[in-house]
């Protein structure tokens, strides 16, 4: 809860504890408690913010300041003893009813804080659309219609003063209400998003610190996935030095909504098939059960190659979504060499590119590093590997950032890098602990059994000190600590490495 919230809870039990014990009882400051949430209430709103988890309570602070009101106006011992009773009735009652309830929403859906980036630059944000006039957009049925992808980027920064913060996602009332469809719940849900801030500042230029800066691209999950799922990562990343761009992959997103207010939502029938195929295939136990059971390399690429010939709609997004890899690539190309002309000319060096991704974009990051040898080295959270690396070696370093007891095959992948590998592997984590939900909604996605019991605090500062550690190691050439040995500061982690240089 935020500060003005937490007060008002408060001071509406301190005014409800006074009216429920006769007048005598009350400490002389108790009077003064009425007008301080009155008070509270109103800088609550006006410099907070109102979100729909504060009604019950701020509902409850209105007739709760009359009747404190009345309590203290009446003029005899009669009056007196009716209010006292009446109020001392009613304040048991809303404390025993409603108060505490009242006081759970804020709890479960909180404003959330992003956790301060550890590195050493101030973060800059912003967002721009590319379309690629050689890709027709073939998921739509509109004859003159190109692939157009919304990038946020992150960015070192050189704040100017009159610089503004930026929100978390200033389309947040858009993919909330989206994401509510979603998971089934009240459209305005998760409308409370568009009040947390971030520690980015809107469009302020590149930092000087360096000539140029390590670049990172970033694919989201599937289904509920977005550009922002990843925020506290991409800023930490940023801190450390790294320009980060985050790929919306249109119609296989919750939302993309563009800056001139066009909002492309998920494609509903390609959903419904990538669904579909995957439960169908995860149901077959012929073919998921015996890929489980395999023991040999061969025997499990030939089980998941029958596996994706039977999901056409997974293999074909596998392999559009690397298009988009491509496409966002040469673009921050020519960003790089001014034919796009911008903040990021002569600022990015894509000699030190790496790629990285969470669930579906995983398994894409995955794939693309086996595609595109300009990648330096790439990274994978929670996604499951398909395609190629069941047939090749990765040649370039890779780490799998994975929940412990996962049964996804990336082990196959691990095994056969010739290449700097690891697996990082995260007990009592679940799939979307590898987001921003480990902070946005703990209790809340405990309660819908969503995230796993680790520390969502905890969770984050895994993923962002091994993904850092990883990439200044393999991009920046540092030296990273975190990634010698198998003992981590973590308990919560093992770490499993392959092909390190100097190993024996």
């Amino acid at each position: 809860m935020r500060p003005f919230e937490i007060l008002i809870l408060i001071l509406l039990a301190g005014v409800l504890a006074g009216l429920a014990v006769p007048a005598r009882l009350r400490p002389r400051f108790w009077v003064y408690l009425p007008g301080a949430l009155l008070a509270a209430v109103t800088l609550h709103l006006t410099l907070e913010g109102y979100r729909w988890q504060m009604m019950p309570l701020i509902s409850l602070a209105a007739p709760t300041v009359i009747v404190a009101f009345f309590a203290m106006r009446g003029r005899t011992r009669a009056q007196r003893t009716r209010l006292r009773k009446a109020a001392g009735i009613l304040g048991l009652a809303v404390v025993a009813l409603l108060l505490l309830p009242s006081a759970a929403m804020p709890v479960i859906l909180p404003v959330f804080e992003l956790p301060t980036p550890t590195g050493p630059h101030a973060i800059g944000t912003t967002t721009l659309s590319v379309v690629d006039p050689d890709r027709p957009e073939y998921i739509t049925s509109e004859p003159n219609d190109y692939r157009e992808l919304l990038v946020k980027i992150w960015y070192p920064a050189d704040p100017t003063p009159d610089a503004t913060r930026a929100v978390y996602d200033p389309n947040a009332h858009i993919v909330g209400r989206v994401l509510a469809e979603h998971a089934d719940l009240p459209t305005f849900w998760f409308d409370h998003l568009a009040l947390v801030r971030s520690h980015a500042w809107q469009d302020v230029p590149v930092s000087t610190a360096q000539a140029a800066w390590p670049v990172l691209v970033f694919s989201h999950g599937y289904l509920a996935g977005t550009v922002t799922q990843n925020t506290a990562l991409m800023e930490a990343l940023a801190s450390h030095g790294y320009i980060v761009a985050s790929v919306g992959h249109t119609y296989e997103t919750l939302a993309v909504a563009h800056d001139d207010g066009r909002v492309v939502k998920f494609d509903v029938d390609r959903k419904d098939a990538f669904a579909c195929e995957v439960q169908t295939v995860r149901m077959q136990d012929d073919l998921f059960g015996a890929y489980l059971r395999a023991s040999d390399d061969t025997q499990q690429a030939r089980l998941m190659d029958t596996g994706l010939r039977a999901m056409p709609t997974v293999a074909d997004s596998l392999k559009l979504w690397a298009d988009d890899l491509d496409t966002i690539i040469a673009e921050l190309a020519r960003m790089q060499s001014g034919q796009r002309p911008g903040r990021f000319a002569g600022r990015m060096d894509l000699n030190a590119l790496g790629v990285f991704g969470m669930s579906f974009g995983g398994t894409v990051s995955n794939e693309y590093c086996y595609r595109n040898p300009q990648v330096k080295a790439g990274l994978n959270l929670d996604g499951p590997i398909a395609g190629s690396a069941f047939h090749a070696s990765h040649t370039m370093p890779f780490m799998h950032l994975q929940v412990a007891d996962s049964e996804m095959p990336n082990a196959v992948s691990h095994q056969r890098a010739s290449a700097p590998s690891y697996r990082v592997l995260v007990s009592g984590a679940k799939h979307v602990n590898f987001t921003d939900l480990s902070i946005m909604a703990p209790v809340f996605g405990r309660q819908m059994g969503v995230i796993g019991t680790i520390d969502g605090d905890t969770m984050i500062a895994i993923m962002n000190d091994y993904v850092v550690a990883f990439f200044d190691r393999y991009l920046k050439g540092m030296e990273s600590p975190l990634l010698d040995g198998t003992v981590s500061p973590y308990a919560e982690v093992s770490l499993l490495a392959r092909n390190l240089p100097g190993a024996a």
